[in-house]
C-alpha cells in the first residue's frame, strides 16, 4: 500500500493496535540509513542502519561481516564507514563515519510490554523504506536483555532497521525471521541495549571482514538459545521434546520467566496439570505484567480444575490487556 510521504514507504503488516500514530512514520523514516557492504569478491550486502549517537550507526553484523568497504546512505548522500565495533554472537555492529547529519534517535529507557504497539522500519528488499505496524507478541529473556518478538513484518534488506515504540523511541534492531514447521513466520528484533557497550569508538577497528562464528539465531537448532528451540518445538507440536527442553531450561536458568512459561505449556500438553500450575505460578511471579505468562497460568489452572486460578488469570488479563481474554476463553474451552 503506497503512501504519499517525503520518503517512499510501503505498508507491511496489519495494524494491531491503534496506539501508533501514523504521523510518527514520516518523522522516523529520514532517520533510517541504507547500508551497502561490499566484500572483496564483489558481492554487496544491503541492510539498514540507525543512528544512535553522533557519527555512530548501528546495524546487524550479518550485513557487514564480509565487508572490506561499507557505505552509509542517507538523504541522497553517501558516507564511508571508517571503523566498526562488532559483537558477532549478538549480531550487533556499530559503524563510525565522520560528517553524518544529526539524525540521532532516542533509545527507550525500559523494555516494552507484551501487547504494546511497535513500528518497524527498514529497507526491505534493499530498495525503498518499508514500515510495519504491529505489536509485541513476546519478550524472550536472553543474554542480559529481552529479544523482542513482534508481528511487525519485515523482509531481507531491513536487517539492522529500527523497532520503535509509539513515542518514536528505539526499542531494538529488526534482525531475523524464524519459520516454524507451520505456516507461521516469527519476526525478531535484538534489544537496543546490546549496542551500548559497542558505542565507544576507541574499541572500533578498521573496516575488514569479521572473523568468528554465526549469530545466536543462525546456529544449528540444537545450539540456539532455549527460547528459539522451544518455539520450533511448539510450532511442530513436539510436546514431549518441549517438556524435556523446558525442564533443562528451568534448571539452567531458574530466573527466566520464559522458561517457566514454556514448562507450564509443555506440562499441560503432556497431561501434568499440577506441574503446569506450579510452573505457571513461577512465570507470573517473574513477569506479572506479561499477558502470555497469565495465559499459560490460566490454561494450566483450567486443566487442573482450579477455577480460582482461572478467575485470577482473567482478572489479570482484563487489567493488562483485555484482548487476551478471548484467547484464554479459547484455551480453556471444553474439547
Amino acid at each position: 500500500m503506497l503512501r504519499a510521504l517525503p520518503v517512499l514507504l510501503l505498508f507491511a503488516g496489519a495494524v494491531a493496535n491503534a496506539a501508533i500514530d501514523y504521523t510518527l512514520v514520516p518523522r522516523i523514516a529520514p532517520r533510517l540509513m541504507k547500508i551497502q557492504a561490499a566484500a572483496g569478491d564483489g558481492r554487496v550486502a544491503v541492510g539498514t542502519g540507525v543512528m544512535v549517537a553522533k557519527d555512530t550507526v548501528v546495524t546487524n553484523c550479518h550485513v557487514t561481516r564480509s565487508a572490506s568497504y561499507i557505505e552509509i546512505w542517507t538523504g541522497g548522500q553517501r558516507f564511508v564507514a571508517s571503523a566498526q565495533s562488532a559483537d558477532l554472537a549478538r549480531d550487533v555492529c556499530v559503524l563510525f563515519s565522520s560528517g553524518l547529519p544529526d539524525l540521532v534517535v532516542p533509545i527507550a529507557a525500559s523494555r516494552p510490554k507484551v501487547g504494546s504497539s511497535v513500528l518497524g522500519v527498514g529497507y526491505s528488499g534493499g530498495v525503498e523504506l518499508r514500515f510495519g505496524i504491529g505489536e509485541v507478541r513476546a519478550l524472550h529473556d536472553y543474554d542480559g536483555a529481552a529479544v523482542i518478538q513482534t508481528n511487525a513484518i519485515f523482509d531481507s534488506g531491513a536487517s539492522g532497521g529500527g523497532l520503535f515504540n509509539e513515542r518514536g523511541e528505539l526499542l531494538g534492531f529488526v534482525t531475523f525471521r524464524h519459520r516454524g514447521q507451520t505456516k507461521d513466520v516469527y519476526h525478531f528484533s535484538v534489544p537496543s541495549a546490546w549496542a551500548k557497550s559497542l558505542m565507544d569508538s576507541k574499541r572500533a577497528t578498521e573496516i575488514s571482514p569479521l572473523a568468528g562464528g554465526p549469530a545466536f539465531w543462525a546456529q544449528p537448532l540444537e545450539r540456539q538459545p532455549y527460547f528459539l528451540q522451544a518455539i520450533a518445538m511448539e510450532a511442530a507440536y513436539q510436546w514431549t521434546g518441549l517438556h524435556e527442553l523446558a525442564l533443562r531450561w528451568t534448571r539452567t536458568e531458574p530466573g527466566n520467566g520464559s522458561a517457566w512459561r514454556t514448562l507450564a505449556i509443555a506440562s499441560r500438553a503432556v497431561k501434568e496439570p499440577a506441574a503446569a500450575v506450579k510452573a505457571g505460578r513461577k512465570a507470573i511471579a517473574l513477569h506479572p505484567d506479561d499477558p502470555n505468562a497469565w495465559l499459560s497460568f490460566g490454561a494450566a489452572c483450567s486443566a487442573a480444575g482450579e477455577g480460582k486460578g482461572v478467575e485470577e488469570a482473567r482478572a489479570a488479563l482484563g487489567r493488562l490487556d483485555p484482548r487476551y481474554l478471548e484467547e484464554l476463553k479459547r484455551m480453556t474451552a471444553a474439547p
